[in-house]
């Protein structure tokens, strides 16, 4: 088997019927960084800065570097609430 046919299955192992998915699409409550400045329609560093801040809520999963953020907190902070 040939490394190319190695990462091939591999990566069928992450399918779902047939797609492939992110740990994301698993998860579609939650929101990385770059998802919700696209959503939001400003920089991915203007995000961070709002986390920073306490404007939008934001967490790591445990044992994780990532940030994840829950829609519902996004849409919390764009109605003004």
């Amino acid at each position: 088997m040939t490394d190319y046919q190695k990462r091939l299955n591999k990566e069928k192992k992450k399918c779902i019927n047939g797609r492939i998915v992110s740990g994301l699409d698993m998860f579609p409550e939650l929101m990385s960084t770059a998802d919700a400045a696209a959503w939001f329609g400003v920089s991915v560093s203007t995000i961070r800065k709002w986390i920073n801040n306490g404007t939008l809520k934001a967490f790591r999963p445990e044992g994780s570097k990532i940030i994840r953020i829950r829609k519902k907190d996004c849409e919390v902070l764009a109605n003004g609430a």
